[in-house]
Formats: C-alpha cells, structure tokens, sequence
C-alpha cells in the first residue's frame, strides 16, 4: 500500500475507457488520498480468542461454537454405557 501511495503511483495503474462518471470519482478519490501518510510496519495477529492471544488448533475448534446452544442429553448419550459393538457412529 505503502508503494502505491508514494508519488500518486496508484494513479498511473488505472486502464480500460474513460467516461465522465469515472473522471469525477477519480478526482473524489485522488482527493481523499492526496493527504494520506502511512506508517511502514509488520503485520500482526491478535487472536481474541484466548487469553494469550495465541491461534491454535483447540482455541479456533472450540471458537467455532461460540454462539451455538449446546445439545440437550448430550452428556448423557456420550456417558452411556453400550457394548463396544454399538459404540460407533457412521458418517457416509
């Protein structure tokens, strides 16, 4: 971004035909830009998340539910005590 911002360079990429209407929001444009300085610097990552703010597999699995309402019994089916031959799920 930085790069396209140095001496208009973002201007000088623009093609195809030009018609009234894209003159007009080109100088919108060109004019909220004109004034724009930014700041180089390294992209971050803030997981919200956990509380160290860390990406990992159990903390996006688990951010997955949030806002989900859990299964009502569902503790009792896992808990369930079943011979091994029906303890199984199929998913096809």
């Amino acid at each position: 971004m930085v790069e396209a911002l140095l001496e208009n360079n973002w201007a000088r990429h623009l093609v195809g035909p030009v018609s009234m209407p894209m003159l007009f929001e080109f100088n919108d444009l060109y004019d909220m830009l004109e004034d724009v300085q930014l700041e180089p610097r390294a992209d971050t990552f803030d997981w919200r998340f956990t509380a160290d703010h860390q990406c990992s597999v159990a903390s996006a699995y688990g951010a997955m539910f949030l806002g989900s309402l859990p299964v009502l019994g569902a503790k009792q089916i896992w808990k369930t005590a079943a011979p091994p031959q029906v303890c199984f799920f199929s998913f096809g």
